[in-house]
């Protein structure tokens, strides 16, 4: 009872760490589907 009305007032602390981290999952898979769209030889250059 009391942890819940804790993450009532504080937030669930997975929630807390999957925002903070979100942005850079984003800005990872914008990176990599350039990538993807490259050749093998654009890579290599």
């Amino acid at each position: 009872m009391f942890s819940r009305i804790l993450n009532l007032i504080t937030g669930n602390y997975n929630q807390k760490q999957i925002d903070k981290l979100l942005p850079i999952v984003n800005k990872t898979n914008v990176v990599f589907e350039e990538y993807e769209a490259l050749s093998d030889d654009q890579i290599k250059a």
